[in-house]
């Protein structure tokens, strides 16, 4: 079905053509679902390589990390044998941290947990999946990852959350993860003066053409 549902660009022509035999061959919400995936697939393309086979909604994409960042952050990780992908999504993160470590990812949503499942599957990288919500999830690892959500429902269509304090999970887990392990870090994007916790180093990163930079909030 995604193969029939092929790109088609700007030819109007092609893809009413597309639509049309999908419409014939598929119940409506198959076909609505099919064609939403082929384009994000096309938007994906600008965060990783293997975006045309990868599985994503469209918060979870927007929400995602681009790769050459989530690679740059898991070069920070090296050296930790066991990681937590806390909030992990879709899997942007999961899969450059789970070639160089052993990584339990985990998310509350299960449609998003199953998506970072088969874009792991997808890449050839090997992790554990568990949905709980993170401040019930007690992690026993050597470090943690922590991607709160910035949108008021997760979903699509939500507005961006600038207060860290609305954040999902709030940046208070922090301190009892700590408490727990050692190394923890998380993906922020708010002024260092703002930071909620003591931290012991910080580096930000604009990566291509983004336009803003990501910190990444250490405590290691």
């Amino acid at each position: 079905m995604l193969a029939l549902a092929t790109p088609v660009g700007d030819d109007y022509a092609q893809a009413t053509a597309v639509q049309e035999e999908l419409r014939r061959q598929f119940p409506a919400e198959f076909c609505r679902a099919a064609l939403t995936l082929v384009g994000l697939r096309v938007a994906a393309r600008a965060k990783f390589d293997r975006a045309d086979s990868m599985f994503f909604d469209r918060a979870g994409l927007e929400m995602a990390t681009r790769q050459p960042l989530a690679e740059y952050r898991a070069q920070r990780f090296k050296g930790y044998g066991k990681i937590v992908d806390l909030c992990c999504g879709i899997g942007g993160d999961t899969l450059s941290l789970g070639r160089n470590a052993r990584v339990c990812a985990v998310d509350l949503d299960r449609a998003r947990l199953e998506m970072a499942r088969l874009n792991c599957a997808i890449a050839g990288v090997e992790a554990d999946f568990v949905q709980a919500a993170a401040e019930q999830f007690e992690p026993t690892a050597e470090a943690v990852f922590l991607d709160p959500s910035r949108r008021r429902d997760g979903r699509d269509g939500a507005d961006r959350i600038r207060a860290t304090k609305a954040y999902s999970p709030p940046l208070s887990i922090v301190d009892a993860i700590r408490a727990r392990v050692g190394a923890v870090a998380i993906k922020v994007a708010f002024p260092r003066r703002n930071y909620p916790v003591t931290v012991k180093s910080n580096s930000s990163q604009q990566m291509g053409s983004a336009a803003k930079a990501l910190s990444t909030l250490a405590t290691w």
